[in-house]
């Protein structure tokens, strides 16, 4: 008897250490003592959506991969994350719970997210296409590529994504120097050749770069329009220097056709006014464009465009900002 308990004893210890062994080669789905990837747009890796600036929606779209010796392996294809208060999630039926391989080389990450999420194409460790459309309330999303390596620090915790606007914002400003205020109504910027207003627009992933590194080309044009963006009335205080901009804005694709030629049209206190300028900028995705034109007795006329860079209009960090304002000493005139 006590022979027979021994081996038993024995042969359970074997069944045990080679299941073991075996939990350390799977991706597996529920893996004891495993920590499980969970996904943030925080900077505090919270989870939360605590300081998450506009544009942001409720879900987005993830896909993960870890790699081994050379070998990689799909964990999350296209996984829909969701906010639900107070934290991100995206654990469900069809998409189990996925947690860290220890003995993984590197994990590789990419998301994107739209206001229609039928608008993300496709999603895969190559690149991300998106439908895309020019609007006034927000802009879609693309998440830079994430590498994290079985050495950095990151490895095992909370996957922090950081995201950036697809879209281009251009914004109009004001200036003009009177002991008057002035009304400013019925503001249109018209292009001379239609723009882009529809396209699919993909952003490839570079991973050999340091950090990854994405690039974004409209990939595809499904329609063109030359109709004006039109801006909300701006009022001018008496006796100021600055540049008043309009409260509204609109989200464009970026383009590198952006035709040079533009017209302005606009009704200063009661009176129409028009002008020609020339647009220097071709629109890039995650920028700010802000065109300040002044005003005289006389005429309407661009005197200054200011582009933000905002390579770092991430969720954890800023959103992209409205500018600040502009003095006459910042403004140089265009020929």
């Amino acid at each position: 008897m006590r022979r027979n308990l021994e081996t038993i004893f024995a042969l359970s210890f074997i069944l045990l250490t080679y299941g073991c062994a075996q939990v350390d080669e799977l991706p597996g789905n529920d893996l004891a003592g495993y920590s499980p990837i969970t996904l943030a747009t925080d900077s505090a890796g919270t989870g939360t959506r605590a300081g998450i600036p506009e544009g942001m929606f409720d879900k987005f779209e993830v896909f993960a991969l870890f790699r081994k010796s050379g070998v990689s392996t799909v964990v999350m294809d296209k996984y829909v994350v969701t906010y639900g208060t107070p934290t991100w999630t995206y654990e469900s039926p069809s998409q189990p719970l996925q947690y860290w391989m220890r003995d993984a080389d590197e994990y590789r990450f990419t998301a994107g997210s739209c206001p229609d999420m039928a608008d993300v194409l496709s999603l895969d460790a190559d690149q991300l296409k998106l439908h895309m459309l020019n609007n006034r309330q927000g802009s879609s999303l693309y998440c830079h590529p994430l590498r994290i390596g079985a050495v950095d620090p990151e490895f095992g915790k909370v996957v922090n994504l950081r995201f950036g606007y697809a879209h281009c914002r251009v914004m109009v400003a004001f200036v003009k120097e009177s002991d008057a205020g002035a009304v400013i109504t019925d503001i249109m910027l018209t292009p001379s050749d239609p723009i882009t207003s529809e396209a699919e627009m993909t952003f490839s992933f570079d991973w050999n770069a340091t950090p990854a590194a994405t690039t974004a080309q409209v990939t595809q044009k499904t329609a063109t329009s030359a109709a004006s963006l039109d801006f909300e009335d701006v009022t001018i205080p008496a006796n100021t220097a600055d540049a008043v901009k309009s409260a509204s804005m609109h989200y464009c694709i970026p383009d590198a056709s952006n035709p040079t030629g533009w017209n302005i049209s606009l009704t200063c206190d009661g009176e129409p006014k028009s002008a020609s300028f020339e647009n220097t900028h071709t629109w890039e995705c995650g920028k700010n464009y802000i065109y300040v034109f002044s005003l005289t007795a006389k005429a309407v006329k661009l005197v200054h465009v200011v582009s933000q860079e905002l390579e770092d209009s991430y969720f954890d960090c800023n959103p992209v900002l409205p500018g600040g304002s502009f003095s006459e000493g910042d403004m140089t005139e265009n020929p």
